[in-house]
């Protein structure tokens, strides 16, 4: 197995790890279950401290590990994508686990199908249910659940890249650190011309609770980034209206969880970081416009 993959390679796999040794290990035994198996594994930790690193020597030796010195958020990501020497990458969140064993197989043979397709996202169900997690598209999962669709999202816990895209739009936004890089991501490709298709055959799990509060984190990196995605990408009548949106839905969440310190924390550092976002600037042409509205069902924002 591991010879094989380090001769031809149809993919590559890229995780990126902090401290989640055990869910870790869980995935990357899911991994060697698939039926296509001429692939490279790249994990990309952030630093971990519970022992992931020297599980993943010693117990799976095919895997290329990257150790970096300090946790750098969605950027480990990047960073793993950056060194893949395939053209098709997929990318796994450390708590998911691959249940469906056709997954790469039935991907793969999408990506060779569709020529302008950029990237493809899946079902994602809650770890040892049948019911849907993480949906952030436009349509209902009631009703699009089992059907393919385009989009212009893409679901950055368990999703698959042409790597030639990713090459020609960028990665993720690296000031980021967490939250919206999913959306900034899909839109460069949508504006390059390419699409984002959900596939509805083939599923993973997500080891995620249902009944997770809202943390400091969306308090704080929800509101900022959107501040900062709507003036790269959004003509200005649209980013004032997105920021609006945006800064107010997160008011009403504050008026019941608190955490006001890290909302108004985030508006701050939005400001102070906008000479910097400005000149990342570059607005969606017309044309994307009118195709993410049309995708999204009239929406230019999530």
């Amino acid at each position: 197995m591991d010879k094989r993959r380090s001769m031809n390679i149809q993919m590559s796999v890229v995780i990126l790890n902090l401290n989640r040794k055990n869910d870790l290990r869980d995935l990357l035994q899911s991994l060697t279950q698939q039926t296509v198996q001429d692939f490279e594994v790249i994990i990309v930790d952030n630093n971990s401290n519970d022992g992931s690193q020297d599980m993943i020597r010693a117990d799976f030796p095919f895997v290329r590990l990257i150790c970096l010195e300090e946790n750098i958020g969605i950027t480990g990501r990047n960073v793993g994508m950056r060194e893949a020497r395939s053209e098709v990458i997929f990318t796994f969140d450390n708590d998911i686990v691959l249940s469906d064993v056709y997954l790469f197989e039935k991907v793969l043979e999408q990506f060779h199908r569709m020529p302008c397709l950029g990237s493809v996202g899946w079902k994602i169900l809650y770890y040892g249910t049948d019911e849907i997690c993480n949906w952030n598209y436009a349509y209902d999962a009631k009703d699009y659940a089992d059907r393919e669709f385009y989009d212009a999202y893409v679901q950055e816990c368990a999703v698959a890249f042409r790597k030639s895209v990713l090459e020609q739009v960028g990665y993720y936004p690296e000031e980021y650190f967490i939250s919206v890089e999913g959306l900034d991501l899909a839109y460069k490709i949508i504006d390059a011309g390419y699409d984002i298709v959900y596939n509805p055959h083939v599923y993973v799990h997500h080891k995620y609770s249902k009944s997770a509060r809202k943390s400091w984190r969306f308090y704080y990196y929800d509101s900022r980034n959107h501040i900062w995605f709507a003036v790269k990408f959004l003509p200005w009548n649209w980013a004032i209206w997105h920021i609006a949106l945006w800064v107010g839905f997160v008011f009403l969440h504050c008026l019941k969880d608190g955490y006001w310190k890290y909302y108004f924390r985030s508006i701050i550092d939005a400001i102070k970081g906008l000479p910097a976002i400005m000149d990342k600037r570059k607005p969606l042409s017309r044309q994307t416009i009118r195709k993410i509205r049309a995708l999204r069902k009239g929406m230019i924002w999530i």
